[in-house]
């Protein structure tokens, strides 16, 4: 998390773009010495260019017009300012698969800071790939009660205890918080299931336990009893019970 902190701050950096220096150079009519080999334009042009130069380059990169498949491989800070550090807290994840993540954890993400602005270009089979970074809201936020609302991240959710990175998203035009899938402890993830507009928490033995709610007193509900779904957990001898309650997920 300090390291995504510190490359959040840091802002554009030229040698992320190494590759359109010769592109950037014959656009705008500047010399260069076309002995060099082609692959090594963009170091030789970056480590003897002037400020004015960088700043000429980096208005040429934040201009263009590049298409959705290189635009999701773009560096995160061209999607996303840094605002703060979340410390740990009640988080939400919203997620069509709230028991997967309840029974596994997250081991899936996005393993690089390449693309992480823009992962829902992301197909599922690559979602599904490796470990790394994913998207929540701070629990008791507005933002989260809005993303319960309008469902576009998940129908369902899962509330668990993390920390992480709270950063704005250019295109989304709210802040989320960034966390490490691999540092969330499975024993604090709990689920949450929407069903025709309301929410339940249901345990992992099958047991409903508070239906027909608002997401927030639905989220209310798992942060005061936590320690009761935990102790369900450790006594469930059949796990499965809770994916054959919702066999529709």
């Amino acid at each position: 998390m300090a390291y995504l902190r510190n490359y959040l701050r840091s802002g554009f950096d030229p040698w992320d773009y190494v590759d359109y220096v010769e592109d950037f150079l014959n656009s705008n009519d500047i010399d260069f010495d076309e002995s060099i080999d082609s692959e090594e334009i963009g170091e030789k042009w970056i480590q003897q260019a002037s400020p004015e130069d960088l700043e000429t380059f980096k208005n040429y990169i934040e201009n263009r017009n590049p298409n959705s498949y290189i635009e999701s491989l773009e560096p995160a800070y061209r999607h996303l300012d840094f605002r703060r550090i979340q410390n740990p807290g009640w988080l939400v994840h919203f997620t069509n698969e709230p028991w997967s993540i309840v029974k596994e954890g997250f081991i899936y993400g996005h393993e690089e800071y390449s693309g992480l602005g823009l992962t829902t270009h992301k197909t599922e089979e690559a979602r599904k790939k490796y470990s790394g970074f994913n998207f929540a809201f701070d629990a008791d936020s507005r933002g989260a009660s809005d993303a319960a609302g309008s469902g576009k991240y998940g129908k369902h959710a899962v509330v668990f205890w993390g920390s992480g990175v709270v950063a704005y998203h250019w295109g989304d035009e709210e802040s989320q918080v960034i966390f490490w899938g691999p540092s969330v402890d499975r024993n604090m993830i709990f689920a949450l299931y929407k069903d025709s507009g309301d929410w339940e928490v249901v345990a992992e033995n099958g047991r409903t336990m508070i239906y027909g709610k608002s997401f927030d007193e639905a989220v209310d509900w798992v942060e005061n009893n936590y320690r009761m779904l935990q102790q369900i957990r450790e006594k469930t001898s059949k796990p499965g019970k809770l994916a054959n309650r919702h066999g529709k997920i």
